[in-house]
């Protein structure tokens, strides 16, 4: 053992540790600590520690972010914030908008009605009705008949038709008929704010193997300066625009159902075709929009069909359209959409759409009174057009684009 002799003469002994003690705590960045000062560090280190909130475990996670230790601040901001989102209830209260692209599940079966469910389901109820209100009912009016074998009875004035071709299916004859609507309560030269329309229509009973057509067009469109082709073929455009015309603020639709089974078609099923001429100002033609849906024969047929729906999300030809038809066929999905369209631009002068051609060469349909759909505000979107897009099964297999020549 090593002797120093201190200034006053005294004798100590000191220990002096290995080379080993020594460099034990130098490794750690550390050199040797004394109990006292080991102590100190202790309980320094006890005035930071994590409580039974926060695990080790997940502790230990925090050393990557610098940041090891949860402060009694940083701990009551995050409870407040907390307590913020989920009450002791387990209720949910924003102070701004909530958005969930995904959608939010809300339960049908509620039950026992709560005060709060309540209030929902008037609200909802109350929307409906205003849904009703900016859906005003256009008539049936007046019609023309064009070829020998056409005709109209009207077993509800007003409200249900039946258009008829009375040719034999084994020797069809061509034949058209022209239905006029009386729209009172759409608007007059006012910006009417419409956003589509919904028509019941019954195509056939099952077992009619004649194609038949519907014709319809929306927007300003005036027909002095249309082709109208009647008892013509199913191919030929019923309303079509004479060369050196163009309606930037209409769209030109017709839709072509097939009656008999395509079973060479993947899902083997009935074609409908529908056809859209938009005029394309940049090149001052009409182009020609084809699309092909296929209604599979799973459990349904065009002789199922209830309606023929078009909806547009809102007043500007840059939003969506959409064509749909609703089937009341054994089948859990019953809302077709068979095209995507041009949505048009709502005018001063445009009133809703007022008539619709039939075409077929043997057979017969029900019209009904049709519905305009309406927005509730001149620049608001249409609900009806996303609620349809959210419960829509897609029925489209293939579209083309070509420019259309006109007849004349």
């Amino acid at each position: 053992m090593n002797k120093i002799t201190p200034n006053d003469g005294s004798s100590r002994h000191l220990r002096m540790n290995s080379q080993n003690e020594l460099n034990g705590p130098m490794e750690n960045g550390s050199p040797h600590v004394t109990e006292k000062k080991d102590t100190a560090r202790a309980a320094q280190a006890n005035i930071y520690a994590v409580d039974s909130k926060s695990a080790m475990a997940a502790s230990n996670t925090y050393v990557g972010h610098t940041s090891i230790y949860i402060t009694d601040e940083e701990r009551k901001m995050w409870n407040a914030k907390q307590d913020t989102l989920v009450n002791a209830s387990g209720n949910m209260d924003f102070a701004g908008n909530l958005t969930a692209r995904g959608g939010i599940d809300i339960p049908l079966d509620v039950s026992p009605i709560t005060s709060t469910s309540g209030i929902n389901r008037l609200l909802a109820s109350g929307l409906s009705v205003v849904s009703e209100a900016f859906s005003p009912q256009s008539y049936l009016s007046s019609f023309k008949t064009y070829g020998d074998n056409v005709s109209v009875q009207q077993p509800v004035p007003g409200m249900c038709w039946q258009l008829f071709n009375s040719a034999s299916p084994l020797a069809p004859v061509p034949g058209t008929v022209e239905v006029n609507y009386l729209s009172p309560f759409v608007g007059v030269n006012n910006y009417s704010g419409w956003r589509g329309f919904l028509l019941p229509v019954m195509l056939g009973t099952n077992g009619e193997r004649t194609p038949r057509k519907l014709t319809f067009y929306v927007g300003s469109l005036s027909l002095f300066e249309c082709v109208v082709s009647t008892a013509a073929d199913i191919d030929t455009f019923t309303v079509s625009p004479r060369n050196g015309t163009g309606f930037p603020f209409a769209r030109i639709f017709d839709v072509t159902f097939y009656m008999i089974k395509d079973s060479t078609l993947s899902p083997e099923g009935y074609p409908v075709r529908v056809r859209e001429l938009i005029y394309d100002k940049e090149s001052a033609r009409y182009m020609l929009h084809t699309t092909v849906s296929v209604i599979p024969s799973f459990n349904t047929n065009p002789s199922c069909n209830m309606f023929i729906s078009y909806q547009q999300a809102n007043l500007s030809a840059a939003n969506p359209a959409g064509l749909w038809i609703g089937s009341n066929g054994y089948d859990g999905q019953r809302l077709l959409r068979i095209a995507d369209l041009h949505a048009v631009r709502d005018t001063f002068g445009y009133m809703g759409r007022n008539n619709i051609y039939w075409d077929c060469g043997a057979g017969m349909i029900y019209l009904g009174a049709l519905r305009h759909i309406l927005a509730p505000g001149n620049s608001q979107p249409n609900g009806a057009y996303y609620a349809f897009k959210s419960l829509e099964t897609r029925l489209i297999q293939s579209t083309s684009t070509e420019e259309f020549i006109s007849y004349e």
